[in-house]
């Protein structure tokens, strides 16, 4: 009886036709399903879905900027709570390269 393997879709590879360089169907990449892998997937869900929810506050305030308040509310789950009120968005990361004069 063959062992089964667990496994976890990483992601996907699309090769490219040599002859007219057009993207050929994706083939799904995979990884084995051990603890390791497993746990560092949920940490990057989390971190994902941390990013995502950033974007998404900074496209409602936006949205509110500009008085589009219906858009804005729609996207806030916290909309009965004006902008100031919400959580601070994720300070910007250091720019790096030489400093300004």
């Amino acid at each position: 009886m063959p062992k089964t393997i667990e496994a976890i879709q990483i992601g996907s590879y699309a090769p490219r036709d040599p002859a007219t360089g057009d993207f050929l169907p994706s083939v799904p990449l995979y990884i084995e399903a051990t603890e390791r892998a497993q746990t560092s997937e949920a940490v990057l869900h989390r971190e994902i879905a941390h990013i995502f929810a950033g974007k998404m506050r900074q496209y409602a305030e936006g949205c509110e900027m500009i008085g589009d308040k219906a858009t804005a509310d729609a996207l806030r789950p916290d909309a009965e709570q004006p902008a100031e009120e919400t959580a601070a968005p994720d300070k910007p990361r250091n720019k790096r390269g030489r400093p300004k004069k």
